[in-house]
């Protein structure tokens, strides 16, 4: 009976480690492939911008710029920052800033993000999207996204 029963333990644990590595295999061969896709549907989307943002490549519903963009680093982590101008009439609560941080071969690498408050109308902002990823990785980014926010909900 005991050596049925290390049988049947040395086959639950080889199946086991079976599942386990083709699990594994599954999730670095769809990795490679969502990578790829992501550096296609980059491309589709918008030309990449080296360490500048030209608002003509990024278009929006909203009359919302960003100036004076450029970008730095400290010890820990990589930022982006800049001017959000209001040239519309509308007051806005809140207002969210994405740049997308892309590695040398285009991929994106994370999102970088900050948010203004009480943004009115013809008035301008400091922002800091602060990227939360290795900062020796980033080689150039993007506008991805300014969009209003309304925070009084």
């Amino acid at each position: 009976m005991k050596k049925i029963r290390d049988v049947i333990i040395i086959i639950i644990i080889i199946l086991l480690m079976c599942f386990i590595v083709s699990r594994i295999y599954i999730i670095v061969s769809d990795g490679s492939k969502l990578k790829k896709q992501v550096k296609s549907n980059t491309d589709m989307s918008r030309s990449i911008t080296k360490k500048k943002v030209n608002n003509e490549d990024f278009k929006t519903d909203y009359e919302l710029f960003v100036e004076n963009v450029k970008s730095e680093a400290d010890d820990y982590w990589y930022y982006i920052k800049g001017f959000i101008v209001n040239k519309s009439n509308e007051n806005y609560d809140g207002v969210l800033i994405q740049y997308d941080a892309l590695d040398a071969d285009g991929y994106k690498l994370v999102t970088c993000s900050d948010i203004t408050y009480n943004l009115k109308s013809g008035d301008s902002y400091a922002f800091k999207a602060t990227c939360v990823t290795d900062k020796t990785k980033i080689a150039s980014y993007k506008l991805y996204n300014i969009m209003p926010l309304d925070i009084t909900q």
